[in-house]
């Protein structure tokens, strides 16, 4: 709400359906559908979290078995997000071949410069080839365990052969 004595200045012209100080129409359904979201989230938040600490848990008991692959992530980390290095193999390539294995994960956060090292990575391990290596999986509590053992085989077959 306004006041009063306050005098707006559109920013943008045309299509005062609502109001004349926005142009456009709420979203109403996606507006009514955000409270059911966030009480299903809450209604259930230990119990996600908890799947997916052991979901994460899993990841990276079966990825210290590997020989070619560094977890990244720490003890401090939230458990959904789990980040990882292959030595020899730059984060981008990584991302490219799981990408063809239909699995997706992120190298950096959307606000980083490609091809720079990932400053959070960096910052943990201060070693800038291991940073220049990274790339992050997302975990949630709709991920299955059937999908991390696709992961897992799908690093594997990428990460054998690689060393530093």
């Amino acid at each position: 709400m306004k006041k009063e004595n306050v005098s707006l200045v559109p920013q943008m012209s045309g299509g005062a359906s609502t109001t004349v100080y926005r142009s456009g129409t709420p979203a109403a359904g996606l507006i009514v559908s955000l409270l059911p979201a966030l009480q299903d989230a809450l209604n259930d938040l230990d119990a996600n979290y908890q799947k997916v600490q052991e979901l994460n848990e899993y990841l990276q008991n079966e990825i210290r078995k590997m020989e070619h692959v560094q977890i990244n992530s720490t003890a401090l980390s939230i458990p959904h997000i789990l980040n990882l290095s292959i030595p020899g193999l730059k984060g981008y390539e990584s991302q490219k071949l799981l990408d063809e294995r239909d699995i997706a994960v992120s190298v950096k956060s959307a606000c980083s410069v490609d091809l720079l090292p990932s400053k959070a990575v960096l910052a943990v391990t201060g070693n800038k080839r291991r940073a220049l290596e990274s790339f992050r999986i997302s975990l949630s509590p709709y991920t299955a365990k059937e999908e991390c053992d696709t992961l897992l085989k799908a690093i594997e077959e990428i990460s054998s052969g690689r060393s530093v």
